[in-house]
């Protein structure tokens, strides 16, 4: 194994999604980087992945070179394993093609990432809430100021939402009178930003609207974002597989 960070972060990756995973496996005479096998379900699929930390693409050399290995070790261990390849820095388009000719899945780290969570349920209940036509229709524009400026400073919410969301700041709370709007303004603001994900995901980050209204009890912050993603159609997501997300997300400065 001769990339041992790469191999290392990508084992977290399945772990956190819910594999029993082993680095460095001898199989069949060849070193593979992981294995991963789901924990539940009748029949548990079995991944072979291969890395490559290289500071450049994966030319298609070092592909067919890892892939005799995961092949070798698929034959050895009888089974239905799925065949993975993993590279930091993206692959030529030779490469490419010839994992796809193969049937092999590439993905780089950061791709690997953002499939640990599939959001595609809690985007179409976003859309599917029965309010979103009405607040897109009757939503009237308030402004908003820092609390430290003269309200002669205000300027449209949407406007200074979005400058903050486009800042480094972190946290931010909106104060105002019972009934001025702020639960309407919030809810325009995450169907703009829904429209912004889905048309570039790679720019702007995915929002999620958690209505703290609708847990009345005590509770964690764990158990609110589970809480949350059942309310919105995401079942069976491991909490540490959205922490990893969410991290690695911040890291990246989205």
């Amino acid at each position: 194994m001769n990339n041992p960070e790469l191999t290392t972060e990508v084992a977290h990756i399945f772990r956190v999604s819910g594999y029993s995973v082993d680095v460095s496996v001898s199989i069949n005479n060849a070193e593979i980087d992981i294995r991963a096998e789901e924990t539940q379900g009748l029949i548990r699929k079995v991944l072979l992945v291969e890395c490559a930390d290289h500071n450049r693409r994966v030319g298609v050399q070092k592909m067919r070179t890892d892939l005799n290995k995961l092949e070798a070790a698929r034959e050895f261990l009888k089974e239905s394993a799925v065949l993975m390849h993993v590279s930091r820095t993206g692959y030529t388009a030779d490469a490419s093609g010839f994992a796809h000719n193969k049937g092999i899945s590439c993905f780089t780290l950061d791709s690997l990432t953002h499939q640990l969570v599939n959001f595609d349920a809690y985007i179409r209940a976003v859309e599917a809430d029965p309010a979103r036509d009405i607040i897109l229709a009757e939503y009237q524009p308030t402004k908003m100021h820092f609390d430290n400026q003269s309200p002669r400073r205000a300027t449209p919410a949407m406007d200074f939402l979005l400058e903050w969301l486009a800042g480094s700041s972190r946290w931010l709370t909106v104060l105002g009178d019972y009934g001025v709007g702020k639960s309407w303004m919030l809810k325009h603001l995450l169907y703009l930003a829904i429209e912004q994900y889905k048309n570039n995901p790679s720019t702007f980050p995915l929002p999620f609207f958690v209505p703290l209204q609708s847990f009345t009890k005590a509770f964690d912050y764990e158990n609110l974002i589970l809480r949350a993603f059942q309310l919105n159609g995401l079942s069976g997501v491991p909490y540490a597989a959205f922490e990893h997300l969410a991290s690695a997300l911040l890291k990246s400065g989205h």
